[in-house]
């Protein structure tokens, strides 16, 4: 007996509102039994008179020892509410260093070394990391952000971009020949001379992209978004850029010589100048198009 007692009493002891708890507990129980009927109070020691003032009395005990449970548990309820919040900011700081320690390490691995063949960079936080002129034939960047990064005349040959940020980001003279570039979001990037002989640009965000110059030659660019994008000079030969958006784009002396333009979207486009020998421009939209 003693040891289920300890048991109870370990248990209660547990939460903050115990005693309030106990206390209104006895009270309830001595008032269960005082109230029985032919309950003899002389047998106590006690006037049957007694038997009032004493259920008053522990009404009154219960009534304040329930209020003191009441706010003991809005108290304690506020305290592991603060508790949460506190463990979950100390979670989200220590996250943070984490990730920023990780970041700084993986800077200065690519800063140590010149060639990274094949090495897999999935989602990893890249913004504004300077590797120009590194080499990353193959690499896996899918997801992974390269916001502002310099990849100026980096070697990308057969990479993976599936995904990946690449706005604001520095390409210029870079090799992504066979680079996958799916569904990138190359925003306002800087592409000028560079080298995307049959990459794969499906559904990807180009706009106003800076493309001046760039070799596109059986590139795929279904259905990407070029709003704005600066093609001039660039060499399209044989490029796919079925129902890609190219509105307001500037595509002055580009070679689009049996480009496929198949519904794509040339509102406003500057096409001075361009060669679209053999093009394909079947239900493209040619609307208010500059032709010099």
């Amino acid at each position: 007996m003693r040891g289920v007692i300890d048991a109870v009493l370990a248990l209660l002891t547990r939460w903050r509102w115990t005693w309030p708890f106990v206390s209104v507990l006895v009270a309830a129980l001595v008032l269960g039994v005082l109230m029985l009927p032919g309950f003899d109070l002389v047998t106590l020691g006690l006037e049957p008179s007694v038997r009032s003032d004493l259920a008053s009395a522990l009404i009154g005990g219960a009534v304040i020892g329930s209020a003191v449970l009441g706010a003991e548990m809005a108290f304690a309820s506020q305290l592991d509410r603060l508790e949460a919040k506190r463990a979950e900011r100390a979670e989200r700081q220590e996250n943070e260093r984490r990730l920023r320690a990780e970041r700084e390490g993986l800077q200065l691995q690519l800063s140590l070394q010149k060639a990274f063949p094949g090495i897999v960079l999935r989602d990893r936080d890249l913004s504004g990391f300077y590797l120009r002129g590194k080499s990353f034939s193959g690499a896996h960047f899918e997801k992974a952000d390269l916001s502002a990064a310099n990849l100026e005349e980096a070697d990308l040959v057969a990479a993976h971009f599936e995904a990946a940020n690449l706005s604001s980001a520095q390409l210029a003279r870079a090799n992504l020949t066979a680079t996958s570039l799916d569904r990138v979001d190359a925003t306002r990037a800087d592409l000028q001379g560079a080298d995307l002989t049959k990459s794969s640009l499906r559904a990807a965000t180009l706009d106003h992209t800076f493309l001046v110059d760039a070799i596109l030659v059986n590139a795929d660019l279904g259905h990407a978004n070029l709003d704005g994008a600066d093609l001039t000079c660039a060499d399209l030969t044989a490029a796919r850029l079925y129902a890609a958006k190219l509105t307001w784009a500037w595509l002055g002396w580009a070679n689009l010589h049996r480009a496929d333009l198949s519904w794509a979207d040339l509102t406003g486009a500057h096409l001075d100048g361009a060669d679209l020998t053999e093009a394909n421009l079947d239900r493209a939209i040619l609307t208010d198009v500059k032709w010099g």
